[in-house]
């Protein structure tokens, strides 16, 4: 509630609220993109009929919960912005498979490198046929190693597990469903985490899940066009 209410829907709003409101009224702006949290936009938005839409930053369910601690401070400033909020476009690079959304309007979209990548240094792969990077294939990265530290980081972290991302690097006194604390003592698991998605992805194939659907996404450019037509 510090966070999402005082600091974001109250403080940092209300010192935002003129500086946005007058950079809108210079520029006449077709389209108003903020970050989820970022609620002056929201409420200018609002107030002077502009299309606007929010860009994830984070799964969708950690927003619409942010929404939701956040919704008192918000019904304050006009009956309804919640409402609002909720209901503008809600963009984000999660493929849908792993990243359920409850906001009414989701656009998923996928960034495409423009060139081809270059090769990887011989330290990342024992295997140097696996050196070069499709440009456009997920099946390529690696997995991913997770040491989720505070705030929404914990349920990344229950994500890349559930499917098979990567590893999680859980801190020795403290579970992941709690706050971690990571000493020197971690050292050693961090290690074996990170030996074990470069030497040996048989154990993480969740990127083949969800080549699919990043690759069936359209562009930023292309999910742009669609909110300003």
């Amino acid at each position: 509630m510090l966070g999402n209410r005082i600091l974001f829907a109250e403080l940092a709003a209300t010192a935002m609220l003129p500086h946005v409101d007058a950079a809108c009224e210079r520029w006449r702006p077709d389209l108003l993109l903020r970050d989820p949290c970022e609620y002056a936009g929201a409420i200018v938005a609002g107030t002077r009929s502009i299309r606007s839409a929010q860009v994830g930053i984070s799964q969708a369910e950690v927003e619409w919960s942010s929404l939701s601690i956040a919704s008192p401070a918000l019904e304050q400033r006009r009956s309804g912005l919640t409402t609002e909020i909720a209901s503008a476009p809600y963009i984000s690079r999660f493929p849908d498979l792993i990243d359920p959304s409850p906001f009414a309007t989701t656009l998923r979209y996928h960034t495409r490198p423009t060139s081809a990548p270059e090769a990887l240094p011989d330290w990342w792969t024992p295997d140097p046929s696996r050196s070069q990077r499709g440009a456009q294939h997920v099946d390529e990265i690696r997995p991913l190693v997770v040491m989720p530290f505070f705030s929404d980081q914990r349920t990344n972290g229950r994500l890349v597990d559930r499917h098979r991302l990567g590893s999680v690097v859980v801190p020795t006194v403290s579970p992941l469903d709690q706050r971690p604390a990571f000493g020197h003592e971690d050292a050693e698991a961090l290690t074996a985490a990170v030996s074990a998605v470069l030497e040996d992805r048989s154990s993480f194939d969740g990127f083949t899940n969800i080549t699919a659907d990043w690759d069936d996404t359209p562009s930023a450019a292309d999910v742009l066009a669609q909110l300003v037509s």
